[in-house]
């Protein structure tokens, strides 16, 4: 079968009843595999909206088009496609989506090699409405090539991050590099290439992938594709390079720390705020789910 979305309401189901399958949207049917295959990306919650961000391939004309959709309501079962500029279908995917208590954004990989501008960055065209967004990459922080990376390999952005403490909205990249914009104001800049960062004595760009804000400590983390995670003050005045950044675990805060949480990669964070004491989940690419339990001093970690 192909790929689908199920919901379930974990309110009112119990763990053995079946899923719901989502049927209104438009994309490809059992009836349309394997001509047409569909692919899931990421399913996010943003705003009071629900998102999904999907791919189809054609394998008669060996294309890819690329969706994003979102739910009338974050609890219903009923989505509507995102328009754009460039209608709803776009050749590049949709990689992250936020709500920054105003607007709606979302970002894409950054096009064709060599493109000195690309169309990476989106904005709802009215505030708060998800349905039509403008592209806004121009006025957007600079993804310019680096000579660190002459081949394009790392220009892409790659997740976005609203920090409620100082209503900034992050924009991590794969290049070593975090943005961020105030709301109602402009995206920090960046001359020149990025920083580097020494490891293990050798100098590499660290690509940064996704965060969490821990409110407690006036923390956000932010994890790497390969050099565990790092931490940095959202109350920065400028571009966050890696000179602003720690790399963790920091001894104030962390005890005996694993190597896969120090050397590993780390895609994404989730901080569950419902418990006590508080439990941060960093998701790895290759050393499963670990679990940071917050004993009023400093994060253990275990893995699960």
């Amino acid at each position: 079968k192909p790929v689908g979305l199920f919901s379930r309401n974990p309110a009112t189901a119990s763990p053995t009843d079946p899923w719901t399958e989502i049927t209104d949207i438009d994309w490809p049917t059992d009836n349309d595999w394997p001509d047409l295959q569909f692919r899931i990306h990421f399913i996010k919650a943003a705003g009071t909206e629900l998102f999904v961000s999907t791919a189809v391939y054609d394998s008669a004309a060996q294309t890819t088009t690329y969706n994003l959709y979102y739910s009338l309501n974050a609890t219903n079962n009923s989505f509507n496609v995102c328009n754009t500029d460039y209608g709803t279908d776009l050749n590049e995917m949709i990689v992250d989506v936020e709500h920054d208590g105003t607007d709606y954004w979302f970002i894409t990989n950054s096009g064709a090699s060599g493109v000195a501008q690309p169309r990476y960055l989106y904005r709802n065209t009215a505030a708060g409405d998800p349905s039509d967004f403008d592209d806004v990459s121009a006025a957007g922080p600079d993804f310019s090539y680096n000579s660190n990376d002459p081949e394009g390999r790392d220009y892409t952005p790659h997740s976005l991050y609203f920090a409620s403490a100082s209503g900034r909205l992050y924009l991590s990249g794969l290049h070593g590099r975090i943005f961020f914009r105030p709301t109602a104001g402009t995206w920090s800049t960046w001359d020149g290439d990025p920083e580097i960062v020494t490891v293990k004595k050798r100098d590499y760009t660290v690509r940064f992938t996704g965060f969490v804000e821990y409110v407690p400590s006036g923390q956000i983390f932010v994890g790497s594709s390969e050099y565990g995670y790092y931490s940095f003050s959202d109350s920065l005045p400028g571009p966050v390079s890696a000179a602003d950044l720690t790399r963790q675990p920091a001894q104030s805060l962390y005890e005996y720390p694993p190597i896969e949480l120090v050397n590993g990669a780390i895609t994404s964070f989730l901080l569950n705020t419902d418990e006590d004491p508080d439990v941060l989940f960093a998701c790895t690419a290759g050393a499963g789910l670990w679990r940071g339990d917050w004993d009023t001093t400093k994060w253990v970690w275990v893995q699960e």
